[in-house]
């Protein structure tokens, strides 16, 4: 089985780069709870292993401890997500979900003050014509993805728009033109102070029978995490959210905790899960993401607001009842809330493509496992780190632009 060992390392991430930077600079069923690590498959590459049918892995596999993982930044490296996404093999499914969202166009706002320094939390408002199509607020490093054509007013039009940016009584206006070429920063009057560091960390974990070594190992190492994060720069004041989620038919779909400074309170109620059910390959994701986006009590102020989402396979799609995960990261991305999806081994090629699409439309990062340099996805050279640093190291760097 996979295991985590330490996810919750949770200290958070290098900055993201200056995002689609290439592409402004260089262009214009066995149980699935016997999911097993990858296997070497006939091309050399390492995939998931087991059962073939229906991407469902099999026969359950020991990991050694200390693991190791990636890192892949897809707004760094845009063109080469563009293409990941023209070889994907599956959008049939995408369509008949109506998940499928077009991010061809990407146009990276940045939003700084007069020394250049990122301004979090600042409003940034697109509109077409007197219409609005996104509202939302910038996560502390001050840059938003945008892609005109993943919203349904501005899917079909080629019109140029206008961009209002504004905090307290300071803001911008200016136009966008829809070229394809770079976009300036918006910068707002006045230098900025350092901000009192305040970290909101969500965790969505999939706690259906096959998670149950990435379980342990986070309940054994959260106190430590804990511990590596209060130790940070400043000090930061830090609230625990949790989300678990199972499948249908299991004893429960999902299990939400609210947001709480008290970490004991926090490990008690992480403690109290079990690894169990997972009648098929897919999860619940749908409904955890709708939930942690729309019942918990994020701090909306001046704070960094992260999710990690952790789990080994695809969302349900199509369910009737369910919100879509498209729906959940458009919510992430209108309050500032940077998604960094964790992919176990076993997750097939659906699951990474929509961990991928969550991290990239919200500028975080697709994270995953790696065994022995090597990974089942497709994500180029892989630059293998300690997963409890990797993980950290993200939490760290997102604090440090509040400085």
């Amino acid at each position: 089985m996979r295991a985590i060992r330490g996810l919750m390392a949770a200290g958070v991430a290098t900055a993201l780069l200056s995002g689609c930077a290439d592409l402004f600079n260089g262009m214009r069923l066995g149980p699935p709870d016997q999911r097993s690590a990858p296997m070497m498959g006939p091309d050399g590459r390492l995939r998931p292993g087991g059962g073939a049918a229906m991407g469902v892995p099999g026969g359950a596999a020991e990991q050694s401890p200390g693991l190791r993982g990636g890192e892949r930044d897809d707004n760094a490296h845009f063109l080469s997500y563009l293409e990941y996404l023209k070889s994907f093999s599956q959008y049939h499914e995408l369509d008949l979900a109506g998940v499928r969202l077009d991010v061809s166009e990407c146009y990276p706002l940045r939003v700084v003050d007069a020394a250049s320094k990122s301004v979090p939390n600042a409003l940034v408002t697109v509109k077409l014509g007197s219409e609005v199509a996104l509202s939302a607020r910038t996560p502390a490093d001050g840059r938003l993805y945008f892609h005109p054509k993943a919203f349904p007013m501005l899917k079909d039009s080629e019109e140029d728009l206008t961009i209002e940016v504004s905090k307290g009584a300071q803001s911008v206006t200016r136009g966008l033109s829809r070229n394809g070429g770079s976009v300036e920063p918006f910068e707002l009057p006045g230098a900025r102070g350092a901000i009192a560091p305040k970290l909101d960390l969500c965790f969505v974990l999939d706690v259906t029978g096959s998670m149950g070594d990435e379980l342990t190992q986070i309940q054994a190492t959260i106190g430590e995490i804990s511990a590596r994060i209060k130790s940070l720069p400043g000090e930061p004041a830090v609230r625990y959210g949790l989300v678990a989620y199972r499948d249908r038919g299991d004893d429960f779909l999902t299990r939400k905790h609210d947001f709480t400074d008290d970490f004991a309170e926090f490990e008690r109620r992480l403690e109290s899960l079990a690894a169990a059910g997972g009648g098929d390959y897919p999860e619940a994701l749908n409904p955890a993401l709708n939930e942690a986006m729309t019942q918990l009590s994020w701090d909306d102020g001046e704070a960094v607001r992260l999710m990690f989402v952790v789990g080994d396979a695809p969302p349900q799609l199509g369910h009737p009842q369910d919100v879509p995960y498209t729906r959940s990261m458009i919510k992430a991305l209108e309050r500032g809330i940077k998604i960094f999806p964790l992919a176990a081994s076993g997750l097939d090629a659906l699951g990474e493509y929509v961990f991928r699409q969550l991290a990239q439309f919200t500028g975080g990062k697709f994270l995953f496992l790696t065994y022995g340099g090597q990974t089942s996805h497709e994500v180029g050279p892989v630059q293998e780190s300690d997963l409890d640093d990797l993980v950290v190291g993200i939490v760290k760097a997102e604090l440090s632009h509040l400085e």
